[in-house]
Parts: structure tokens; C-alpha cells; sequence
């Protein structure tokens, strides 16, 4: 059950009425509200007891107005508002000493204006509330922060998608086999097999062309050797040291 403390100022008993509505409003709700008209009938050192709810507070909410706020500073007479001007002091020191704010809350009522929150509260969350109720809004808003409970639960965290590469890489060859040059200075977008490939054919080609011509000019008979050959007047046939013409 969080412990709250409320600082307010005494301006008007109107404005002490809203402050009381709203501290009942968060008893009903399930806080522990501190406020210094619940002790009105007693006998007390105030300042001490002021200082005693702001160090056992979970959490301060500063009920916002002009006056508040000049209060605070201190713009006004020195017999008014002293409570306010040291309870702005003590916060002021606690921001300065955690460097940071962890549980000061600043509250607007109805439709007070931002300006009223004092300078070093200003910039952190805050809440307006309009009605101490569940159908408000920023009540509501008040309530997950008090209860430390999330508006929005994140779903878990998945697996890290794979995402495809959005082009080519500059030194990978396209589909089309038409970019870039193989590493080994060979033909563009053919691939080494393909290469040595089209070289072995080559080379079988070659063979047989010459073999082939080897062919025409000596043929190796059972009975002898005839040399086919030509002449001027078209092929003969010589064999057994005879010429004769086919």
C-alpha cells in the first residue's frame, strides 16, 4: 500500500475542499493519504510533522496553483505561505541531491494552468485531474503511477527477423551471367568449369582436324602403300612406284 503525502496551499476554503476530495478519493482507492487536515484537532509541531510525511512518503503530490508556485519562490509576504516556501525547500534539495526524481509528482486541478508547477518540477510527469473518479482520465493516469502498475504491456521480444538483401552485392555475379569477371581473368559471367570446358573442346577440335588431314595424305593398305595426292589435273593414285590417273 503506497504512503502518500500531499503539499498543497491553504488559499481559499475552496480550493482546501478540492485537496480533501481528492485525499479521500485516494483512501477509498487503496493509498495511504497523509494530509494535514486530518489532524487539524491535534497539537502539533508542524514543521516537524511536515518534515516526518516527506521523508516517509512513497510518494508527494504537489497540488499545483499560482499561489503554490509564489509560494515556493517566496514572491510573497513573509507572514503568508511559510509551510509552502519549506516544503518547496526540502523537495527543491531532494532533486538536487538524487540528481534525478523518483516518486514527486505535481498535480493540476481542473483547468489550472502549466505554468503553475514550480521550475524544477517542471519537465517531469505530471497528472490534471478533474474529478477524483474512475471516469477521469488523469486520475486514473494518477492511479497506475501511485500503484506502479503499466497503462500498455509490451508483448514479448521475439526472434530477430532474417531481412533479404535489398540489391545484389557488387561483387557477386547477376543471374543474367553478365556482370563482372571471373577471379581468374576469364571470360565475363562463365563460370572456371565452363571455361576449361570450352578449352578442352577446342583442343579436341584442333586434334581432329589435323588428324583428319593426316588422313588425306597416307592411307595404309593390306597389299602396299597408296599416297593419295593431287596434282593439276585432279587426284591419282600412287602405288608400287606407279602414277595413274583416277
Amino acid at each position: 500500500m503506497p504512503k502518500v503525502f500531499i503539499s498543497y496551499s491553504q488559499e481559499s476554503d475552496a480550493h482546501k475542499a478540492r485537496v480533501l476530495a481528492l485525499a479521500q478519493a485516494l483512501r477509498r482507492d487503496g493509498m495511504e493519504v497523509e494530509l494535514d487536515q486530518f489532524h487539524a484537532h491535534r497539537i502539533l509541531d508542524w514543521p516537524r510533522w511536515c518534515l516526518e510525511q516527506l521523508r516517509k512518503a512513497d510518494f508527494v503530490l504537489c497540488v499545483c496553483t499560482r499561489e503554490y508556485r509564489d509560494r515556493v519562490y517566496g514572491d510573497v509576504p513573509a507572514s503568508t505561505g511559510n509551510g509552502v516556501h519549506w516544503e518547496g525547500s526540502v523537495l527543491d534539495d531532494e532533486f538536487y541531491d538524487t540528481k534525478g526524481n523518483r516518486r514527486i509528482l505535481p498535480l493540476l486541478l481542473m483547468s489550472e494552468s502549466g505554468d503553475s508547477i514550480p521550475d524544477f518540477m517542471r519537465g517531469w510527469t505530471y497528472c490534471r485531474v478533474t474529478e477524483p473518479e474512475m471516469s477521469d482520465a488523469g486520475y486514473v493516469q494518477m492511479l497506475h503511477i501511485l500503484l506502479a502498475e503499466p497503462v500498455v504491456i509490451p508483448v514479448p521480444i521475439g526472434s530477430r527477423v532474417k531481412l533479404p538483401p535489398s540489391s545484389p552485392s557488387p561483387t557477386t555475379p547477376s543471374a543474367s551471367g553478365t556482370s563482372g569477371r571471373t577471379s581468374g581473368g576469364g571470360a565475363a559471367g562463365k563460370s572456371p568449369s565452363r571455361k576449361w570446358w570450352l578449352i578442352g573442346l577446342a583442343v579436341l577440335l584442333l586434334a581432329g582436324g589435323w588428324w583428319i588431314g593426316r588422313g588425306n595424305e597416307s592411307v595404309q593398305a593390306d597389299h602396299g602403300s597408296i599416297a593419295i595426292g593431287r596434282d593439276n589435273t585432279g587426284p591419282v593414285a600412287v602405288g608400287g612406284g606407279a602414277q595413274t590417273e583416277k
